[in-house]
């Protein structure tokens, strides 16, 4: 596994900003010094290969995902539960060996504790954005999602 000088942990809620800001970052320091992780990469190809799904459909940010994000979810759980840092060893294990990461999609508590175990240089971002703002950008409230968010322990 590779091993980054710094590793840049951003989180925050659907459609606050976290990708464009993560991926303007990454223009700034230069592609030579830094690579962008996505723990919901690793994630979302498991889930494909399981459920027989399109996995570049699930990695874009369209209806296709949204019909399989409950499930997915529900999937994903269940494998943290065994061993709570899974995907983020995946992501990890595919990332180019550059000085800094940046991890676009931290979601959960365990996600954090999981870097900070195995790694010493981390920072951790949180990216907010007014419920106007991120409405304007397509996400919308449905009330299938709220126990979730109790249900996974999650910071965003």
């Amino acid at each position: 596994m590779a091993q980054p000088k710094i590793i840049l942990l951003f989180s925050g809620k659907r459609k606050s900003g976290k990708d464009f800001l993560c991926e303007n970052l990454k223009a700034m320091v230069g592609e030579n010094k830094c690579d962008i992780i996505r723990i919901s990469g690793p994630l979302k190809q498991l889930y494909a290969t399981n459920h027989n799904l399109k996995w570049d459909q699930l990695m874009s940010d369209g209806p296709y995902k949204e019909k399989y994000r409950h499930d997915m979810i529900n999937w994903s759980d269940d494998i943290r539960n065994k061993d709570s840092g899974y995907f983020c060893k995946a992501a990890c294990k595919s990332a180019s060996p550059k000085d800094i990461w940046i991890v676009s999609d931290i979601r959960r508590k365990t996600d954090i504790k999981w870097f900070k175990d195995n790694w010493s240089s981390i920072k951790t971002i949180r990216i907010y954005a007014d419920l106007e703002v991120r409405k304007a950008r397509g996400w919308i409230f449905t009330s299938d999602r709220k126990p979730y968010l109790h249900r996974r322990s999650p910071i965003a």
